[in-house]
């Protein structure tokens, strides 16, 4: 149940619904094969500001809520290392 994507988004809408300073942001990825979605990578978008200098950042949500991770499909080794190497990339743009 905590790990459907009808409950990640409703928490992730309540919880940013009550973030008056508009700090965080739901990023979701979703991995496709053959036009079939075969993973879910459930993340936040955390913006905030120390020292003057803005800091975005993401974190998994389980910062935030008791369950949740990874919904990964047959081959959760290889959906892992496709979730980290498309974060590298988009950490170099």
């Amino acid at each position: 149940m905590f790990t459907t994507f009808a409950w990640f988004r409703i928490w992730t809408l309540q919880y940013i619904n009550k973030d008056q300073r508009q700090r965080f942001q739901p990023y979701v990825l979703v991995l496709r094969q053959d036009g079939e979605v075969t993973g879910i990578a459930p993340f936040i978008r955390v913006v905030s500001s120390q020292f003057g200098l803005r800091v975005c950042k993401l974190e998994f949500v389980t910062h935030y809520a008791d369950y949740n991770e990874l919904v990964l499909g047959a081959e959760p080794a290889d959906q892992t290392r496709t979730v980290m190497d498309f974060l590298a990339r988009r950490n170099k743009e």
